[in-house]
C-alpha cells in the first residue's frame, strides 16, 4: 500500500515538484529561492538559445522551492521589487517575465 503523502509545513523546502506535489490544507504559497526568473535567466544565458516551454517546466519542477504564508510571499516580492514567474503558467508567465526585461 502507497504511503499517503504528508501535508505542506511551514517554511519547509524542497523541489518544487515534491512540494506542489503534497497536500496543502493550510494554503501556504510556494515561493521559489531563489526566484525562478533567475533560475530562467541562468539557463538561456547557458545554452544561448530560448529555452522550449517543456525545458521551462522542467526547470521549475526542479527547482528550489519553499513553502510561505501568503504575507511572506508578498513581503519577498517587495524586497526582489518584482513578481516571479508564475508556475501555474510557467512559460507564458516565462515569455512576459523576458519582455519586461527588455524594456528596462
Amino acid at each position: 500500500m502507497p504511503k499517503k503523502p504528508t501535508p505542506l509545513k511551514h517554511e519547509e523546502s524542497g523541489t518544487y515538484a515534491e512540494l506542489s506535489s503534497r497536500p496543502n490544507p493550510r494554503g501556504f504559497v510556494i515561493a521559489f529561492m531563489p526566484a525562478l526568473g533567475a533560475w530562467l535567466q541562468r539557463a538561456e544565458k547557458q545554452t544561448g538559445a530560448n529555452l522550449s516551454a517543456t525545458e521551462v517546466a522542467r526547470i521549475r519542477d526542479g527547482a528550489p522551492a519553499i513553502a510561505l504564508r501568503p504575507e511572506q510571499v508578498e513581503a519577498l516580492r517587495e524586497d526582489r521589487g518584482y513578481d516571479d514567474v508564475d508556475p501555474s503558467r510557467v512559460y507564458e508567465s516565462w515569455c512576459e517575465f523576458k519582455s519586461d526585461l527588455e524594456r528596462y
